[in-house]
């Protein structure tokens, strides 16, 4: 177990599910939707690992890209940034630039960004199972935020907001909400 330092950040497909059922009513195949979803976050991972030396990719679940990236606030907000913006022009291009995916509906993303210190983790059942996991608070606020999140919207902890700048700030709506 390693400590560390960082942002974790989640992205999701909100209405993945809904892409799915629509594809699988019109066709009877959900072929194109699963190549749309490798597509988009094989596409940002691949971004993502050119981007930045300190930005791992950890899972996929479901629709939902897990990553996070060490180091100090800003300069790994800067990554996640760059991330999130690719993530939401990527949405928006995959059903008009890609003929394949024209069939499907629209992609919706939300995003959520947590600063903090967390475990990177090996889960091992001996003979069946090995994954590297991260646990501790960053991961699981991120995680919370995003499922809070707005359609199109990328969430980040108080810690971001208040170590950006104040101009950058104003391009923020700040949410005081009890679940959080």
């Amino acid at each position: 177990m390693q400590k560390l330092s960082g942002i974790h950040c989640y992205i999701n497909i909100i209405n993945f599910n809904e892409i799915l059922l629509n594809e699988e009513a019109k066709t009877n195949n959900v072929t194109h939707s699963i190549h749309a979803l490798d597509t988009f976050f094989t596409t940002l991972e691949n971004y993502g690992k050119k981007l930045a030396k300190n930005l791992v990719i950890e899972k996929i679940t479901g629709a939902r890209l897990h990553f996070y990236v060490t180091g100090e606030l800003l300069s790994a907000f800067q990554i996640v940034k760059t991330i999130s913006a690719l993530s939401y022009k990527l949405a928006a291009f995959m059903n008009t630039g890609i003929p394949k995916y024209r069939s499907l509906k629209d992609f919706s993303i939300n995003i959520g960004a947590a600063y903090g210190q967390f475990y990177d983790f090996d889960f091992t059942i001996p003979g069946e199972l090995s994954e590297s996991t991260t646990i501790g608070y960053a991961a699981n606020y991120a995680a919370k935020l995003q499922s809070l999140s707005e359609k199109n919207r990328l969430s980040v902890s108080k810690n971001i907001f208040n170590a950006i700048p104040v101009d950058e700030q104003k391009g923020y709506i700040k949410i005081d909400d009890p679940l959080v």
